[in-house]
């Protein structure tokens, strides 16, 4: 997505929706370049000027979406995925399918795999063995519904909508062994329509492709607007053989 503005310069800032903090991006007096995914949604405030418009306390410097004309996307480094030693577990005080802990895959959702009228939240719980704590950033690819991410008992990120895209800091991270759960939440309509005939077949749950994790970016260098730093991709991997 390009968005154009007339002669500058401009100043914009960005809402982050998820947590309610505001970014001061980038001035600009050039065509302004947005990067969005699939069904991103990002909300801007455009002001005449490159000082700032507004003394919000809560305004922070730099973005990871920071805007400018030309500015190197940074190289991701590359992930694992996730594909399997997943468990499915639903807590012991749910309205149905209490107490279930049961291997589940995670190419499709869990209505696919024994649970075509089970809507209520579950935990896909996994374990990823690190030989270093590092900041990580986990990647959803494919859900249907809200999650909550957790990591060795620490909630560490949630998101409602796409992109599905958490960064897990070192501190909650240890060398060894660590639980990843991923709780999912989705809609309810399997519950009420499950052998009504008004749907031909039970609506997507759960999470439906292999989580991604890798080494997180590093966060830009507030010292400078245009440069993006990063963990490059060649750096040793931190996972051991999964």
């Amino acid at each position: 997505m390009e968005l154009l503005l007339p002669d500058g310069p401009w100043r914009l800032e960005e809402w982050v929706a998820a947590d309610g903090t505001v970014h001061a991006l980038d001035a600009a007096e050039d065509p302004v370049v947005l990067r969005l995914e699939q069904n991103e949604l990002r909300l801007l405030r455009v002001f005449r000027g490159a000082e700032p418009a507004s003394g919000r306390a809560d305004a922070t410097e730099g973005s990871e979406g920071a805007a400018g004309h030309g500015t190197p996307e940074p190289e991701r480094p590359a992930p694992e995925e996730l594909v399997s030693g997943w468990l499915l577990e639903v807590a012991d005080d749910a309205y149905e399918e209490a107490g279930t802990r049961r291997d589940i895959a995670v190419t499709c959702g869990w209505e696919r795999q024994g649970l075509a009228a089970f809507a209520g939240a579950a935990d896909y719980v996994r374990q990823v063995e690190l030989d270093a704590p590092v900041p990580l950033e986990l990647v959803l690819p494919a859900v249907a519904g809200a999650v909550v991410v957790s990591v060795n008992g620490v909630r560490v990120g949630e998101r409602a909508w796409a992109p599905y895209r958490i960064t897990i800091p070192a501190d909650a991270l240890r060398p060894g062994g660590n639980e990843l759960r991923v709780r999912v939440a989705p809609s309810a309509a399997n519950r009420y329509y499950a052998g009504t005939g008004l749907r031909a077949e039970p609506e997507p749950c759960g999470l439906l492709a292999p989580p991604l994790l890798s080494r997180a970016l590093a966060p830009p260098d507030p010292g400078a607007s245009r440069a993006v730093s990063g963990i490059a991709s060649e750096q040793p991997s931190p996972f051991r053989g999964q």
